[in-house]
C-alpha cells in the first residue's frame, strides 16, 4: 500500500503558543534587531499616544537598512523558525539576532496589525518600494502590494504597529519598562558597533 505524503500545517494559534514567552518590550526589540540585521546604522522609534486615555495608538520603527527584496518574500515571511539571515550572515552569525526567522510575528504581543513599508535596490540598482500587511488573527497570511519604482534615494524599512485596542500598555510602560529594557538589550551591541544609533521619539538611547 502506497503511503501518501502529507504536509504539517502551522496555525496562527500554534505560532502564538511558541512565542507566548515574548514580552511586549522584547517584541519591539525584535523589530529593531531586524533593522540592524539588514545592515542599518540607524533605527528610529516613534511612539504615538493618547494622553487622555493613557494609551498607545501606534509604534513606528524606521531603519536605513537594505530593505526586503520582493523576490525573497517567500523566504523571509513564509518560514517560521527559519531565516535567510542565518545563511547570508553566516560569516559572523554571532551578531545576527533575527536569524531564527520569527521576529516578524511578535507584533501580536502588542497590537492587532503590523504593516511594513520597505525600499530596496533591484538588480538594475533602482530603488523599489512596496507594503506588506499582517494581522494578529491570522499570522500565517501576509498581504504584499506590487513593487513600484520609488523617488526615494535610500533603502530601508518602516514597520508600523497599530490597533492597540485590546492592549493594556500604558504610557508608563514606555519610560518604566520599554526604555530600560532596550538599554539593557542593546548595550553590548553599541559597544561593538559604536557608529550605530537608536533613537526613541527623537532622543538617542543613552
Amino acid at each position: 500500500m502506497e503511503n501518501l505524503i502529507q504536509n504539517v500545517e502551522l496555525t496562527s494559534i500554534g505560532i502564538k503558543k511558541v512565542l507566548n514567552k515574548y514580552s511586549p518590550q522584547r517584541a519591539v526589540a525584535e523589530y529593531i534587531w531586524n533593522g540592524y540585521d539588514a545592515n542599518a546604522t540607524e533605527v528610529r522609534i516613534e511612539i504615538n499616544t493618547e494622553p487622555t486615555f493613557n494609551t498607545i495608538t501606534n509604534i513606528i520603527i524606521k531603519d536605513n537598512g537594505d530593505g526586503i527584496v520582493f523576490n525573497e518574500l517567500p523566504i523571509v515571511f513564509k518560514k517560521f523558525y527559519e531565516s535567510h539571515k542565518s545563511a547570508t550572515n553566516s560569516i559572523d552569525s554571532r551578531f545576527t539576532r533575527g536569524k531564527n526567522g520569527y521576529g516578524r510575528f511578535t507584533f501580536f504581543k502588542l497590537c492587532k496589525q503590523a504593516q511594513w513599508h520597505t525600499l530596496y535596490k533591484d538588480e538594475r540598482d533602482e530603488i523599489l518600494s512596496y507594503d506588506i500587511t499582517m494581522v494578529s488573527d491570522n499570522l500565517t497570511n501576509y498581504s504584499p502590494s506590487n513593487p513600484q519604482i520609488s523617488s526615494e534615494n535610500n533603502t530601508g524599512t518602516i514597520v508600523e504597529l497599530s490597533d492597540f485596542s485590546d492592549s493594556d500598555l500604558s504610557l508608563e510602560w514606555i519610560n518604566d519598562i520599554l526604555i530600560p529594557y532596550l538599554r539593557s538589550e542593546f548595550a553590548w551591541y553599541f559597544e561593538v558597533h559604536r557608529n550605530n544609533k537608536l533613537y526613541i521619539d527623537g532622543n538617542i538611547l543613552d
